[in-house]
Formats: structure tokens, C-alpha cells, sequence
């Protein structure tokens, strides 16, 4: 697991210098008590591959550099949980939305029997935030297991689109 922000910044800038590289995964946190309930999932880990890393910083998709520090802060505190009607890699997919200075939607596949969930692409829905100060920023969880509050919010039945491009 990685035990830092550093460290996995050093993941993403690695992923995006050496797009070619060896597909490598890594887990960045944990679910808490409270998402496990909210989804109805035992999944434990949250992770992340190379190219995930590397479909997110599409430039369409609007992320800032620090953006994908938060996943874990957007998995476990999600304004809104859609679980989708298709699979992704022939594994269930949930999109977890967070407004972050503007909403940040990150899609993850629920590897049930590996008590995991696998980011594989996120975007910001709205234009790039512009606070001059975002990169310094340090994000509102660690990547290790911390608690945070929570809002319950029921899971919706809508299907986002799996190969939306922003």
C-alpha cells in the first residue's frame, strides 16, 4: 500500500513520464465502514493502475495535476453513488461523484471476490478549477485509512456512460 501523498504522486508523474511502462497496480487506501454499507460490498482497497493514471489526464478530461490524490477522499465521501448498468472488464462498475471546487467523477470496478474496488477513469464535469494555489494544496484525506464524516446517500440505479469521454 502506499503510505504517502508523496509517494503516490511520484506513481502519477511516473505513469504519465513512462506511458509505455510495464502496467503496474497499487493500492492508495482504504473504504470505510460507511461506504462498504452505502455500496453493499465487502471491498476493503481502493486501487489504481498505470492506466487509469493515465486515460485520467486525458486533457479532456479537465483533472488538475492533484486531482487523483483525492480518490480515495471522492470513494469515501461521495455526494452520489451510481452504480452502473454495464460491466467494465466483465466486472460491476460504480461512479462515485465529490465536489471538490467542482464535481470530480471517478468509475471504479467492484472486484467483489478480491474485496476490491479498481479505479480505471475519472474527469472533472465542470471547467478546470482556477485557485492559483491547487498543486500547493495538500488534499483532505491521506491515502492511508483514515476516518472521515460521511453523508448517507442512497445508491441510484442510472448508468453511467463507461467510455465517456469529457
Amino acid at each position: 500500500m502506499i503510505q504517502s501523498q508523496e509517494e503516490y504522486q511520484i506513481f502519477i508523474n511516473q505513469s504519465l513520464i513512462n506511458k509505455d511502462g510495464i502496467n503496474k497496480k497499487i493500492n492508495i487506501g482504504e473504504t470505510t465502514e460507511d461506504t462498504r454499507t452505502r455500496l453493499g460490498k465487502n471491498v476493503r482497497n481502493i486501487g489504481i493502475d498505470n492506466d487509469a493514471v493515465i486515460h485520467a489526464y486525458n486533457e479532456k478530461h479537465n483533472l488538475e495535476p492533484d486531482d487523483l490524490l483525492h480518490a480515495a477522499e471522492i470513494i469515501n465521501e461521495a455526494d452520489n453513488l451510481i452504480l452502473s448498468k454495464k460491466q467494465h472488464n466483465q466486472c460491476n462498475v460504480i461512479s462515485f461523484v465529490k465536489d471538490l471546487n467542482g464535481e470530480i467523477e471517478l468509475l471504479a470496478e467492484i472486484h467483489e471476490q478480491k474485496y476490491f474496488l479498481m479505479i480505471f477513469n475519472a474527469w472533472r464535469k465542470k471547467k478546470v478549477r482556477r485557485r492559483p494555489d491547487a498543486v500547493e494544496r495538500p488534499p483532505g484525506t491521506n491515502v492511508l485509512n483514515v476516518t472521515q464524516p460521511t453523508i448517507n446517500i442512497n445508491i441510484t440505479q442510472e448508468t453511467p456512460d463507461v467510455n465517456k469521454e469529457n
